[in-house]
Order: C-alpha cells, then sequence, then structure tokens
C-alpha cells in the first residue's frame, strides 16, 4: 500500500467513525430505541450521571482488556490502539447528540422514519469503517477475537454479543426503572435493517474508489 492509498484510507475510516456516532445519535434521537450494540451504553448513562459518549467509552474499554485476556499470546500490543480511537468516537457521539436534539419527536410515524435515517447513516459509517481496513473499533475488535478463540464465523458471534448486550441494557433498565428505557422497536429495526445499510454502502464505496 503506498502512501497516497494510506491517506485515503486514513480519511475514509476517521469520516466512517464520524458518521457512525452521527447515526447512532440520529437513531438514539428517535426515541424509540438505539443500536444494539449501543443499548447498553445508553441505559447506562441513564442511570449513572455520565454522558452517551463517556459511557460508550469506558465500556468499550473493557472490551479492549477483555480482547487481551481472550487472544493471550496470540494479542498485538497494536490492539491498545483501538483507545484512543473509540475515545474520538465517544466524543463524536456526544456532540452527535448534541446537535440532533430536533430530532425528538413523539410522532410514531416520523420516529420509526428517524430511525431509519439513522440506520442508513450508521450503514455509511460502518462500510466506510470496514473498506478503510485499517483498524476495528472495541466493539468489532472483541468479536473478532471471540471469533477467532472459538472458531466460529464471525457473523454468528456478532450476532450473539448484539443480543447480549441488549439482553444487559434491558436488565439494567428493569432493575433501575422497573421498565424499558432506551430499547424499543427502534433497536429492533436497527437490529433488521443495519447490516442491509453497511451491505449496500460498501457496494456504493467499492463502485466509487474501485
Amino acid at each position: 500500500m503506498n502512501y497516497s492509498n494510506k491517506i485515503v484510507r486514513w480519511i475514509i475510516f476517521i469520516v466512517g467513525i464520524i458518521l457512525m456516532s452521527f447515526g447512532i445519535a440520529i437513531v438514539t434521537q428517535a426515541g424509540i430505541g438505539t443500536s444494539p450494540i449501543s443499548s447498553l451504553p445508553l441505559v447506562s448513562s441513564y442511570v449513572t450521571d455520565y454522558s452517551f459518549g463517556e459511557t460508550t467509552f469506558f465500556i468499550n474499554v473493557i472490551l479492549v482488556i477483555l480482547q487481551v485476556l481472550i487472544l493471550r499470546k496470540d494479542f498485538r500490543w497494536t490492539i491498545f490502539l483501538q483507545i484512543p480511537l473509540v475515545y474520538l468516537f465517544a466524543i463524536a457521539i456526544d456532540i452527535s447528540m448534541s446537535n440532533t436534539q430536533f430530532l425528538t419527536t413523539d410522532h410514531l410515524a416520523l420516529q420509526i422514519m428517524i430511525n431509519i435515517f439513522g440506520i442508513i447513516v450508521m450503514g455509511l459509517g460502518i462500510a466506510c469503517e470496514v473498506w478503510s481496513n485499517i483498524m476495528m473499533l472495541p466493539g468489532e475488535g472483541f468479536v473478532l477475537a471471540v471469533a477467532l478463540k472459538s472458531k466460529k464465523p464471525f457473523h454468528k458471534i456478532k450476532v450473539i454479543n448484539d443480543v447480549t448486550l441488549v439482553i444487559l441494557a434491558i436488565l439494567l433498565s428493569l432493575v433501575y426503572f422497573h421498565g424499558l428505557k432506551g430499547i424499543g422497536l427502534g433497536t429492533l429495526i436497527s437490529a433488521v435493517l443495519t447490516g442491509y445499510s453497511v451491505h449496500f454502502w460498501t457496494l456504493v464505496i467499492r463502485k466509487i474508489l474501485k
């Protein structure tokens, strides 16, 4: 890979992180639930005095540590580079949440439309991250580590991981709020449509940057 190509890939990677944060914020502001991978950080932010971005950072740092424990002698020190990257991601989430407050509404039809729009934006961000082939954020890095050690397909571990995060978020919400907060129809829609959004944008990016 030549120097200019590396720069292009890094630019696309950073743009991807920003788009991902913006998409997550839009999905969340719709008010019918956030994305599965963000469900635990969101509910944790409701329970604590920390922001959505801060809880995202803390939980992702735990995922970095878990990667080291899972991979053991197979882990590479470059894994720790995920920490500054997820810090950037966390800051971007808080900024995006502040700039998308106007999207809040009580009308279900509009909430669903906003949620889907957020999924489209988030899918573009994920596709940029994947295409850049720079580095995975801790959420995907953890899934990859488990997949490598368990010798199971990445997508199956990804589903199990997302379901686990949602279950933990539901339990946390039930304990503290005696009901569901931050999880709902939008979480289900996100779980179903995000993969299709990523696939669509991956094809578009490959065609443009071929």
